[in-house]
């Protein structure tokens, strides 16, 4: 999300958090439910890379963060809060906003990669999933870089159904299949967009323009399968 970024895009963050009329958004949707993957706020130190582009008090950003993920933790829809690398700039004074931020919504939280297990039930029946996930490292700028960060978490977890990552500003889905012990399966590995618009030292670095939004998994109930947009 990058609060505090004074390129940060509260109209697009809304639609995707209120909805519209004709489509619910997730603070309200009982279907969709939420994983925090890092750098919700932009937590810019007076020597930070980017520090002319924040806007707001740290602790403004940490109060609107708060009252945003409150209703959908209240519905018991808020999975985990990971770490990113903007809110790793406070350790360096010892202090840890997501960290606190969990303790206070009662929500697991994660320093660096998160493995998430996942039942979905209907009636007697139940199939389950396995997410790896993390904020993410790296500077790469090609599509083909930043797909092989994700795919680097398959050398660490190699079982799981869903791998995502954030922290380099691109929204990307591919479905890599796989046999294991002769069972054919596919695995999703999945990049979530940033919500900023074009500008400030991003733009001076001529940074490709981010991706905005969030990626959306689905879980399928009725056949093993993943997919994502």
């Amino acid at each position: 999300m990058h609060r505090g970024n004074r390129y940060f895009d509260e109209p697009l963050w809304n639609l995707y958090y209120e909805g519209t009329k004709n489509h619910e958004g997730f603070k309200t949707d009982k279907n969709q439910y939420v994983l925090s993957i890092g750098d919700l706020m932009e937590t810019a130190l007076k020597d930070s890379l980017g520090v002319q582009d924040q806007s707001e008090w740290i602790e403004d950003q940490y109060l609107w963060i708060k009252e945003q993920l409150q209703p959908i933790k209240e519905d018991n829809r808020l999975i985990a809060l990971l770490e990113g690398n903007h809110e790793k700039r406070a350790t360096r004074n010892w202090f840890r906003s997501t960290r606190l931020l969990s303790k206070e919504l009662e929500v697991p939280y994660a320093e660096g990669l998160v493995v998430i297990n996942i039942t979905l039930c209907k009636g007697d029946i139940t199939r389950k999933y396995k997410i790896c996930a993390v904020h993410g490292a790296g500077s790469a700028r090609t599509k083909g870089g930043k797909v092989n960060s994700i795919m680097k978490m398959r050398d660490i977890v190699g079982d799981a159904d869903v791998y995502v990552m954030g922290h380099l500003h691109d929204k990307i889905a591919i479905v890599d299949p796989i046999y294991i012990n002769g069972v054919p399966k596919e695995r999703l590995f999945g990049m979530t967009g940033a919500y900023l618009t074009y500008g400030g030292y991003v733009e001076e670095k001529l940074y490709s323009p981010p991706a905005r939004g969030s990626l959306k998994v689905k879980l399928h109930f009725d056949i093993d399968r993943v997919s994502a947009r």
